[in-house]
C-alpha cells in the first residue's frame, strides 16, 4: 500500500481540562477527495489547525509523506505543501484578481512580495497566475478588484490562491460558506475539477455538498473520530445519524 500523503497518530490536543481534539488516527492518500463532518464543537476547525501548525498538539504527532512535521512551523508547512482556505475570506480587497494570486505565486517562489520581486520575476509569476485563473474559468475576471467580486467569485480566487501555493494537501473550511445557493455549485464543481494529484480534505455543514464530492467522510464527535467510509456507508450508518446526520439543519 502506497504511503499516506498525510496522517495523524493519536493526536491529542488539549485547552486546560478540555479535550478539543481525541487521540485522532487520520490518513489520507495523495488525490484523495475527503470530507470531514460533524457537530458544531466536534473539533474540525482545531484539527485543521494542527495539521497546518496553527496550533501545537499536546500530543501524537501529524506526518506529511511519512516525514513527522508535528514541530515544523506553519509557514514551512505551506513551503512542503499543506495550504489551507479559511471560512472567511483574507483576500487583498483593492487589489485585483491577477494580483492576489500573483503575490501568491512570489510568495511561493521565496520572493515575498512584489515590491521586492524584479520585473522578469513579477512577469514570470503573473504569467503563472493568468494560467491558474484560466484553469479555474477566471480569466475574464483578472483584472477586476476583489471588493468588486460577487462573494462566490471571491471564493473561487482563494482557491487560485491556494493552487499558486502549489499544495499537496489542500484544506477547505467550509468553502461554500454564505455562497449563495446559485453559486455554490460553481465553488463545488470548481473543487471536484482540481489537479488529481492534490488530496482535497473539506469541512462542510452541506450534506448535500458533502456526499456530491467526497470519496471518503469521515466524522468526528467531541473531539474523537466516530467513524469513516464511502458516502454511503455514513449514509446508512445509525450512529451518524443519531448523532449527525438527524440534526443536520440544527448544526
Amino acid at each position: 500500500m502506497t504511503q499516506p500523503i498525510i496522517q495523524t497518530k493519536n493526536l491529542v490536543r488539549k485547552y486546560g481540562a478540555f479535550v478539543a481534539t481525541d487521540n485522532v488516527t487520520f490518513s489520507m492518500s495523495a488525490g484523495e477527495r475527503r470530507a470531514l463532518i460533524g457537530p458544531n464543537g466536534a473539533g474540525k476547525t482545531t484539527f485543521l489547525n494542527l495539521l497546518t501548525g496553527q496550533v501545537a498538539p499536546t500530543s501524537g504527532s501529524v506526518l506529511l509523506a511519512g516525514e513527522d512535521i508535528s514541530n515544523v512551523p506553519m509557514h514551512h508547512r505551506v513551503r512542503s505543501g499543506i495550504v489551507r482556505t479559511f471560512q472567511l475570506n483574507t483576500l487583498l480587497r483593492e487589489s485585483s484578481v491577477l494580483e492576489n494570486v500573483q503575490l501568491a505565486v512570489l510568495e511561493r517562489r521565496g520572493v515575498g512580495s512584489r515590491m521586492f520581486g524584479g520585473a522578469r520575476e513579477q512577469r514570470e509569476a503573473a504569467e503563472v497566475a493568468m494560467d491558474i485563473l484560466k484553469k479555474l474559468g477566471m480569466a475574464s475576471h483578472a483584472g477586476h478588484r476583489i471588493s468588486a467580486l460577487a462573494y462566490g467569485r471571491q471564493r473561487l480566487v482563494e482557491i487560485a490562491i491556494a493552487l499558486a501555493l502549489e499544495p499537496k494537501v489542500l484544506l477547505l473550511d467550509e468553502p461554500a460558506a454564505g455562497v449563495p445557493p446559485a453559486d455554490s455549485h460553481l465553488v463545488m464543481d470548481t473543487i471536484a475539477s482540481l489537479p488529481g494529484d492534490i488530496a482535497v480534505l473539506i469541512i462542510e455543514h452541506d450534506m448535500k455538498l458533502v456526499f456530491r464530492f467526497a470519496q471518503q467522510i469521515s466524522v468526528l464527535v467531541r473531539g474523537r473520530l466516530l467513524t469513516e467510509g464511502t458516502p454511503a456507508e455514513i449514509a446508512a450508518d445509525p450512529q451518524v445519524r443519531e448523532v449527525y446526520l438527524g440534526r443536520a439543519h440544527h448544526a
